[in-house]
């Protein structure tokens, strides 16, 4: 070959060679930015799972104490009153009245602690 034709030779032989190296190093940086998207939906995915079950959990517990101060409620009026023939209780308005306060405590206490 002759001299003359080497260095344009060479030059293009470089710029492809560059321009090659550039591109790949684009479509890289491409793909790593996708993969960091693709990792960062999940991770919130994830994230938003995490707190609906621990939203189902306490709302799970929060009806398992209120069901605890509707017993509590129930095993003060067959404790303290009387069971009539028909099923139903008989007592005084203060023994109402405290049965009704003591489940109001308890699912306030309910309250307090799952809400």
């Amino acid at each position: 070959m002759k001299k003359e034709f080497i260095i344009p030779i060479t030059a293009v032989i470089c710029s492809v060679v560059l321009g090659g190296s550039f591109l790949a190093v684009q479509l890289n940086k491409q793909s790593s930015i996708e993969y960091q998207k693709e990792i960062q939906i999940q991770h919130e995915k994830e994230q938003k799972y995490n707190e609906e079950a621990e939203e189902r959990e306490s709302v799970r517990q929060l009806n398992a104490c209120l069901a605890q101060a509707k017993l509590a409620y129930w095993d003060y009026v067959e404790i303290n009153m009387t069971e009539k023939e028909d099923g139903t209780y008989w007592g005084a308005a203060y023994q109402w009245d405290a049965a009704d306060k003591k489940q109001k405590n308890k699912e306030d206490s309910c309250f307090k602690q799952y809400k």
